[in-house]
């Protein structure tokens, strides 16, 4: 299976949308779904303002996933948070991914995305050396896909959630692009 990543723009809104509202993304993503939260979110990233990239996983033509990529030393506030738990490598990256619909998940759809996606970050985005990915310690599918795809559990500790109905415990992950290899 191979992904095309396409740039996220604003005709994906209601495609996100939707995917905001599904039960294993709510558990995950609190985010509110509304075109206007979305457009508030996302704008200034499309609009090149802000320094997040955004994308559209394809598979044959449909979209599957949305994920983004951001050198975490473009966000102070971040880095600041992940401080007591561990030292920000320098040029280091940080993602974010989502499956949209359920259909789509566990089914090792997840890890070969992954795989691609770090490969066109390998590619596109050559200064960053390393990925850093907190994820909620009982997402248990979503630290599995970064173990799937050569992340190693790097810290854990405490980060304030996504969804402020969870714990505040979090693995941290970290893959280094220098040595890293499709596979």
């Amino acid at each position: 299976m191979i992904f095309d990543f396409r740039p996220f723009t604003r005709a994906d809104y209601p495609t996100l949308s939707h995917w905001l509202k599904q039960h294993h993304v709510v558990k995950w993503w609190a985010d509110d779904s509304s075109l206007a939260a979305i457009e508030k979110m996302y704008g200034k990233s499309i609009d090149k303002i802000e320094p997040c990239f955004l994308y559209i996983a394809e598979l044959e033509q449909k979209p599957v996933e949305f994920l983004q990529i951001y050198r975490i030393d473009s966000y102070p506030q971040y880095i600041e948070e992940l401080n007591p738990i561990l030292v920000t490598p320098i040029n280091s990256g940080s993602i974010d991914y989502m499956i949209g619909d359920l259909k789509n998940s566990y089914k090792g759809i997840g890890s070969v995305m992954l795989s691609q996606f770090i490969q066109k970050i390998s590619i596109d985005f050559p200064d960053i050396e390393g990925l850093i990915v907190p994820t909620h310690s009982e997402n248990i599918a979503s630290w599995r896909v970064l173990e799937k795809t050569g992340f190693i559990r790097i810290a854990s500790g405490e980060l304030n959630p996504d969804n402020k109905n969870h714990s505040k415990d979090h693995y941290v992950y970290f893959l280094d692009l220098k040595n890293w290899s499709l596979s």
